[in-house]
């Protein structure tokens, strides 16, 4: 997982957030890369915006989202951000609402990201690895289980 542990730091994940909605949690993930200072808190809001006009689309499994919107001058370095809610939430999905795990993902470009995407893929392909991941309340435990 060379190229997740670059994008995904120890800091960069909470577990036990509470959030009321959707909104607020894509809103928690986005402050942990703010406070890294990976992204700039418009990223964050251009995220929100997203889901609203384009839908639940992010949801990619049972329980696991991943917000992320275009590319953008507020991306500073390319992160990932990790929150476990306290509660699921409803992101209007269909199929795989609620949502326990919540990812941040910021890029630089259209294409650089992509080989991150599909080790996030594998990793959580990999036998019972989201429903572990979804039950971890330790940020160094989730950490250690993405990366590892």
């Amino acid at each position: 997982m060379a190229n997740l542990a670059k994008y995904i730091s120890e800091n960069a994940m909470k577990c036990s957030v509470c959030a009321e909605n959707w909104e607020e949690a894509v809103r928690a993930a986005g402050a942990l890369l703010l406070d890294s200072g990976s992204i700039k808190e418009s990223y964050i809001q251009r995220c929100v915006d997203t889901v609203k006009t384009e839908g639940p689309y992010m949801v990619l499994t049972k329980g696991i989202a991943l917000a992320h919107t275009r590319p953008g001058d507020d991306v500073l370095e390319e992160a990932i951000s990790v929150v476990s809610l306290e509660t699921p939430v409803e992101f209007g999905h269909k199929e795989n609402d609620p949502v326990k795990l919540v990812f941040l993902l910021a890029a630089l470009n259209d294409n650089s990201h992509i080989n991150v995407l599909m080790e996030l893929a594998q990793k959580l392909s990999e036998g019972d690895m989201r429903e572990k991941l979804q039950h971890i309340d330790d940020a160094k435990e989730l950490y250690e289980n993405l990366v590892k």
